[in-house]
């Protein structure tokens, strides 16, 4: 029984200490490259989406910037066109007859 505790023990230990010592599993390093790989490449992601994400915000308030101007803009034309079409009323109708005025009689006038 002695010599069975003894064997099993020196063989778990040599099982174990191969287990250490051996450098990697086959295929750990090729893998371990790949996730680095795929890390790195998340990180340049990460940052371009960031970046087009600035980009939007910044397309976004000037579209909202030209929003506001053409309602201003709109506004203004509106009333100019009003404004236009009153000063087209006026002329379409004809000026009311205006009298002359004939010279007073008492003044004459210079001729040269």
């Amino acid at each position: 029984m002695m010599n069975t505790l003894k064997m099993t023990s020196i063989l778990g230990a040599s099982f174990l200490l191969m287990g250490l010592s051996l450098p990697s599993c086959p295929g750990q390093q090729a893998m371990q490259q790949q996730l680095d790989t795929l890390k790195t490449q998340q990180t340049e992601l990460r940052s371009l989406i960031t970046a087009q994400e600035t980009q939007i915000k910044g397309v976004k308030e000037e579209s909202d910037r030209a929003k506001e101007m053409l309602g201003q803009m709109l506004a203004t034309v509106t009333e100019q066109s009003k404004k236009l079409d009153e000063l087209n009323e006026k002329l379409k109708t004809p000026p009311a007859p205006v009298h002359a005025s004939k010279p007073s009689k008492g003044k004459a006038s210079k001729k040269k």
